[in-house]
């Protein structure tokens, strides 16, 4: 897709992300060296703390080197999604049909458990800062993809108007796992697909994953877009900047369904 910010390079993504200028080049907080012990899995046992986030990040940085060539245009800033980089407050003063207003409405919507160390019981508001840091990619850049990776998921989310339900995750790794050639992703979008239930399969058949295909295949890297850039640009116009077509509505049973607003419901 012919884009100045679309960047297609060889396959050999290791050595060419040393190619690219940047400009604040370091570790990320907590990030661990990987010895060799680690990858071949002598301390990778199932009570193992973040098991499954050690085998997710050996699989991404062993990935890399097979790429299939489209990869992200990495940002000289280095951005980051969290609360300390992301003012939450200013997005929901946005106007409801822009992009930053949708992501905190989709953030608002959902609420998870306070942190183990939080006195609290109560549950909050689901926030970015949820999403796991990277420790255990030894190369710096690739570090950052990872990171970048699973900061922008909730944006994908919004972006693509899909809750956080089954159908929704299938839908939204289809469109990771053909965008990057992550296993991880792929087997998500496909093992996923497999554990809707009934009225989730007809509208994965009938329209969702026509429309992760689409997406995954036609739509601009996800991973090249500066999300960050566009909070207040209207949701689909911001969609349509990126050949991505608007959602398919869901068909539930009997009932009428409800027409997508651009926000999350």
């Amino acid at each position: 897709v012919p884009d100045g910010n679309y960047v297609h390079q060889p396959s050999v993504i290791g050595t060419h992300l040393r190619n690219f200028a940047f400009l604040n080049v370091h570790y990320l907080p907590g990030r661990q060296p990987t010895k060799n012990s680690s990858r071949s899995g002598n301390n990778m046992t199932p009570n193992h703390e973040d098991f499954s986030s050690r085998v997710a990040q050996v699989d991404f940085e062993l990935r890399t080197f097979c790429f299939h060539g489209y990869f992200l245009n990495p940002f000289s800033e280095r951005p980051r999604i969290r609360t300390n980089t992301v003012d939450l407050d200013r997005l929901r003063k946005l106007p409801p049909n822009s992009f930053g207003n949708a992501y905190v409405a989709f953030l608002d919507h959902y609420v998870s458990l306070p942190p183990p160390t939080s006195s609290s019981t109560k549950f909050q508001k689901y926030s970015p800062d949820e999403r796991h840091l990277v420790h255990f990619v030894d190369d710096p850049d690739l570090a950052y993809v990872m990171q970048r990776y699973r900061e922008v998921h909730d944006l994908v989310h919004t972006l693509l108007e899909q809750p956080t339900d089954m159908l929704g995750e299938v839908v939204v790794k289809w469109v990771e796992g053909i965008q990057t050639g992550l296993p991880m992703c792929l087997t998500g979008g496909f093992a996923g697909s497999l554990r809707l239930a009934p009225i989730q399969t007809r509208n994965y058949l009938n329209t969702h994953l026509d429309y992760a295909l689409r997406v995954g295949f036609e739509g601009r890297s996800l991973m090249n877009v500066y999300f960050e850039e566009h909070w207040e640009q209207p949701l689909g116009e911001f969609r349509s900047s990126l050949n991505i077509p608007h959602p398919p509505v869901r068909h539930f049973g009997r009932k009428r369904p409800k027409a997508s607003t651009g926000v999350m419901a």
